[in-house]
């Protein structure tokens, strides 16, 4: 990466394409190459951590709405 930029999943996703692309078509110098794997990989580690906090994400509010269904409910007997 250019610089050290916080992309978004998307971002870092269309730019790993973007370099497995490069590397296929096989036109890069050696170290153009090999300065793209190491781009690519960086940018693999930061989807990978998008994904994780995605999981997390998920996983919190799984549980929030498991802890909400476990809940009793109480009725007033006028209400019910």
């Amino acid at each position: 990466m250019e610089q050290e930029k916080s992309f978004s999943l998307e971002e870092a996703f269309k730019q790993l394409e973007e370099i497995a692309s490069a590397l296929e078509e096989g036109n890069l110098s050696l170290m153009e190459s090999l300065e793209k794997y190491e781009e690519g990989m960086k940018l693999a580690g930061l989807c990978e951590q998008h994904l994780n906090a995605m999981v997390l994400k998920v996983d919190q509010v799984v549980k929030s709405k498991e802890e909400m269904s476990l809940q009793p409910v109480f009725w007033k007997e006028n209400e019910a």
